[in-house]
């Protein structure tokens, strides 16, 4: 296998995303025995730490990433290649400049710099960090339950179920076929209104409605991450999970209506309301995640 393709590879291997233990270790060994490959590990690794630790409503595409990497491998080629002595440091400004003239120390620094510049130009205000418009398909679980929350506000979809005490409805879920265990919240300012159980694919999923003192509607649809994994029932893009896998949650507002989207116990949730986006927050989810 060519040397490109290992660094490549690199990437899956810091993702944990090697299902081969052969692969795997091969990779480990590269690492361990390779300055350029170790290199590499640090490069991946602390751009990927920094994505994680800095942003906490963002989350950046896989292009995105190459191009961070592909501008700090620029940077560090040019370094290496300038054969200028180092300057003594007298003051704060020769100090910054000294530290990026060390490749390994300064790769958090290069990292969060260009991170910094491209989530912001691309990406605008924390809240719009993920654009959940770009989640389409029938099976998209997102686009399912923005057309669930339509049917509900138009009289289309109506509950199934009308009992508002937690235990009845799960109960309800499970005899209707839900195969997997349900939350069902109870708090002062939502009140239950009623359950749907849907079909897809020939599994059953649980949605539970809720309305304010205003005639507000908020709409939780739960799944097990199994319907995603292994059973592939529904789907979301891989740039949404992998926020889902590193985000408490996400947040999202449209039209007048807000969406938050979380991974918790196993499951995931899509929440999708016209109500105060505070109120969910402080009320409703404080209570699931």
């Amino acid at each position: 296998m060519e040397p490109q393709v290992d660094i490549k590879n690199i990437t899956s291997y810091v993702d944990g995303e090697i299902t081969s233990l052969e692969e795997s270790l091969r990779i480990k060994n590269l690492i361990e025995t390779s300055a350029e490959f170790k290199f590499e590990y640090e490069v991946q690794s602390g751009v990927k730490s920094l994505l994680q630790e800095r942003f906490s409503s963002g989350c950046a595409s896989f292009e995105l990433r190459e191009n961070i990497l592909k501008s700090l491998r620029a940077e560090v080629n040019a370094i290496e290649q300038s054969k200028k002595p180092v300057v003594k440091k007298t003051n704060i400004l020769e100090n910054i400049i000294g530290f990026f003239t060390h490749p390994v120390p300064a790769l958090a620094a290069l990292a969060g710099i260009f991170f910094i510049f491209i989530y912001f130009f691309t990406f605008g205000t924390p809240e719009r960090s993920f654009i959940f418009d770009r989640e389409h398909g029938e099976y998209n679980m997102v686009e399912r339950a923005r057309e669930n929350f339509s049917k509900i506000l138009s009289g289309e979809l109506k509950p199934q179920f009308t009992e508002v005490n937690p235990q009845q409805i799960k109960n309800f879920f499970k005899t209707s076929g839900v195969k997997y265990e349900t939350v069902i919240p109870e708090c002062k300012y939502w009140k239950i209104l009623g359950s749907v159980v849907s079909d897809c694919k020939g599994e059953k999923l649980a949605h539970t409605v809720y309305t304010s003192p205003k005639g507000e509607v908020m709409y939780l649809f739960q799944v097990d991450e199994k319907y995603f994994t292994k059973y592939k029932t529904l789907d979301v893009s891989e740039d949404l999970m992998h926020a889902l896998n590193s985000e408490k949650y996400l947040k999202f507002s449209e039209n007048g209506t807000c969406i938050f989207m979380w991974k918790h116990t196993g499951k995931i949730f899509t929440l999708i309301s016209n109500g105060n986006s505070e109120t969910i927050e402080t009320d409703f989810l404080a209570q699931l995640i």
